[in-house]
């Protein structure tokens, strides 16, 4: 009998063996999947942040710090960016422990604060420095008082909370409709730094005391529309001498309304529609002294909370505080102080003649002789912080 047919046969069976070998060596390996990694806790997050970013022992008496804290890690994909200003957005790669260090939280932004990631695996720390306060997935953490102020929503903190605002803002109408002078209230809508009790305390000054016909804009109500709005009612009424008076956020140049800008360029395109009105210009803000020079000229007289180069703070009471009891900001809060003390006060009023004397508006004079007593009382003054800036035609 044939053996060719056997050894076929054994020729197919070692060449079906050697081809499963071949085919078995070109299968992935099996991969064993990883012990699951044991994240870091919280307060070992935050035990880091303390010990290498915010670092409690090397701060100054008076250096403010409020560190802020989320409930849990972030996400990988989960989008950092700040609220305005330079520094690019950016993705979060994997599980970490987010901190916002607001390293002046009276300032009436923008200034410099820190964004930490604590690795939740590994424990290391990223920070990149942003001028506004971030955004996580195009939400706000902690922008709201009620939020900011909350030490349940803080790592650590040095500061004090302010006291609340005096009274809910509410718009209001004229007292003395028709009248020669008149003023725009606005409130930047941030009552965790002040705006609000500023936008109160001019308000009711303006108003109750000296009897112009005023608009007070709050949130919702505080857009350029509305702005320009209160402005043209109050020409078209009659008033020649218009306050325009903006307590905010603010950056070079600008001013924060809820979440539009206005800049100095759209302050000016509206005072141009009205040549036959002299306006007054206050601006408390960070950097308001970037509306001197645009506005000089144009105006009959500009007061800013400080200069283009530095910020401007809401209500700090050092033991150097002449006024420790002052609610707003620390430059607005002295304004209005002279301001509604001038009817009163017989050396003001004879400052007020003078002034007078020297052909100036009434507005004008008020202004300038409270200026002199906010700079005075200005916390952020005294610590060399802050720069107030007052221009007259």
């Amino acid at each position: 009998m044939s053996r060719k047919p056997a050894a076929a046969a054994l020729l197919a069976g070692i060449f079906v063996f050697l081809s499963a070998e071949a085919a078995a060596a070109r299968v992935e390996p099996t991969v064993r999947a990883p012990e699951a990694v044991q994240l870091l806790s919280y307060a070992k997050a935050r035990a880091i942040l303390l010990d290498k970013v915010v670092k409690p022992k090397a701060l100054a008496p008076d250096d403010a710090v409020i560190a802020f804290r989320l409930r849990k890690p972030l996400r990988a994909g989960q989008l950092l960016a700040p609220f305005f200003g330079p520094g690019l957005p950016f993705r979060v790669t994997g599980p970490a422990w987010f901190f916002w260090v607001d390293d002046e939280p009276y300032a009436r932004f923008e200034h410099p604060t820190r964004y930490v990631l604590v690795d939740a695996r590994t424990g290391k720390v990223r920070v990149a420095v942003r001028s506004w306060w971030p955004l996580l997935d195009g939400v706000a953490p902690w922008f709201d008082a009620k939020d900011y102020w909350n030490r349940g929503n803080w790592a650590y903190s040095n500061a004090e909370p302010p006291a609340p605002p005096a009274r809910r803002l509410g718009a209001y109408a004229a007292s003395a409709a028709g009248t020669a002078e008149c003023a725009v209230i606005v409130d930047g809508g941030d009552p965790r730094v002040g705006t609000t009790d500023d936008a109160n305390g001019m308000g009711d000054v303006l108003r109750v005391v000296f009897g112009l016909d005023t608009r007070k804009l709050g949130a919702p109500g505080n857009q350029k529309a509305d702005i320009e709005k209160a402005v043209d009612e109050l020409a078209k009424d009659g008033c020649t001498n218009m306050l325009l008076y903006v307590s905010s956020h603010g950056g070079n140049g600008f001013v924060l309304l809820g979440k539009e800008k206005a800049t100095v360029n759209d302050l000016k395109a509206l005072i141009q529609r009205y040549p036959d009105v002299g306006f007054k210009v206050v601006v408390d803000a960070c950097f308001s002294g970037s509306f001197v020079e645009p506005l000089r000229g144009l105006v009959e007289i500009v007061v800013t909370a400080t200069d283009s180069k530095s910020f401007a703070w809401g209500d700090e009471d050092p033991p150097e505080d002449p006024n420790p009891t002052d609610k707003g900001g620390e430059f607005s809060s002295g304004l209005i102080e002279d301001l509604r003390a001038i009817p009163n006060d017989q050396k003001l009023l004879q400052d007020i003649q003078i002034c007078l004397g020297q052909g100036k508006p009434l507005l004008v004079c008020k202004l300038r002789i409270a200026y002199r007593s906010a700079v005075a009382k200005d916390a952020g003054v005294k610590k060399g912080k802050t720069k107030p800036q007052i221009w007259e035609e």
